[in-house]
């Protein structure tokens, strides 16, 4: 729900009379305390210590990034405060960067680990770089997308959908 919904919806004004940035979600959470949670999150909080094991064990590295991400998304197990929050980033400059600026943290952090995984190859660094970014851009593109739908599915699907149609290219079939 957006916030002109929520404004349409009359819901509980928080802070003084007119200030629309504080408005409170149909359950009566502030959109202050919505802000602090969507940029909030460390990479370890997000399965990165998950990441580093499994690529140790010699996993895909594919594989283990989908789950510690998927991972991530379940760390939210109230659909429409995730729904409320996700709106709020896609709505809101600001914190669309922070966004931003975490998935670039979590590049940062998984990046290496991956590189390690792959070995001393040829392009290793490169081939790193792309399979991270490209598994972050998915979870950003399924985010995007959850949210225009409404939630009417699981975020887990949407990002599971985004992560084949990469592997599906790279392999050259639709």
């Amino acid at each position: 729900m957006g916030r002109a919904q929520l404004r349409r919806q009359r819901v509980e004004t928080v802070g003084p009379p007119g200030d629309e940035d504080e408005v409170a979600t149909p359950r009566g959470e502030p959109t202050s305390e919505l802000r602090t949670d969507a940029g909030a999150g460390t990479g370890d909080q997000h399965g990165l210590t998950a990441v580093v094991q499994g690529l140790l064990r010699g996993e895909d590295p594919w594989t283990v990034l989908r789950g510690a991400l998927a991972t991530a998304l379940k760390t939210e197990p109230d659909e429409a405060r995730l729904l409320a929050i996700s709106q709020m980033v896609y709505e809101t400059p600001s914190l669309r960067a922070r966004s931003y600026e975490k998935h670039l943290r979590w590049y940062d952090s998984l990046v290496p680990q991956v590189e390690r995984r792959l070995g001393d190859g040829p392009r290793a660094v490169l081939r790193a770089k792309a399979i991270v970014g490209c598994v972050i851009t998915c979870l950003d593109i399924a985010g995007e997308a959850w949210t225009h739908d409404g939630g009417k599915a699981s975020l887990i699907d949407y990002f599971d959908t985004a992560l084949d149609a990469m592997r599906s290219e790279k392999s050259g079939s639709a």
